[in-house]
């Protein structure tokens, strides 16, 4: 009868430490916000800034690919026309870019976007196409 509690504290121990193994790297997206006045939405993931014009709202999922939490993605959407998906590589320096099903290639922490209305995308200042990835 004793041995109830030490039972009970082991368990507990191993269920916060396996149940928050999966969140032991949580994924970093947002805040995220639109200007009710301008439309232009703004915000971070991955520790990449974004800035898109004609945002309407703000809709972000996200979660932990992996058992380690080694690799994230984030899905966001900020207008009907306007989904940015990331997926995390090399540690999490650096992410997988989509927008709207568009391979858009790598972008690294600190990196700038600017989506513009018509969905052309800037990194840095440099305009990035489909397909290009500047790390190769």
């Amino acid at each position: 009868m004793n041995h109830r509690p030490m039972i009970a504290a082991v368990c507990t121990l191993l269920l916060a430490t396996l149940g928050c193994g999966n969140n032991a790297t949580p994924v970093n997206v947002g805040p995220f916000s639109v200007d009710s006045d301008t439309g232009v939405a703004t915000g971070q993931a991955f520790g990449i800034e974004f800035n898109a014009t004609r945002g309407t709202k703000v809709e972000i999922i996200s979660g932990t690919l992996d058992a380690s939490g080694t690799s994230q993605r984030a899905a966001i959407t900020l207008a009907d026309d306007l989904r940015i998906e990331l997926q995390s590589v090399d540690g999490a320096n650096s992410a997988t870019f989509q927008l709207n099903g568009r391979d858009l290639g790598i972008l690294q922490t600190g990196d700038e976007v600017a989506i513009d209305e018509q969905r052309n995308v800037t990194v840095n200042g440099e305009k990035r196409t489909t397909m290009e990835n500047p790390s190769e």
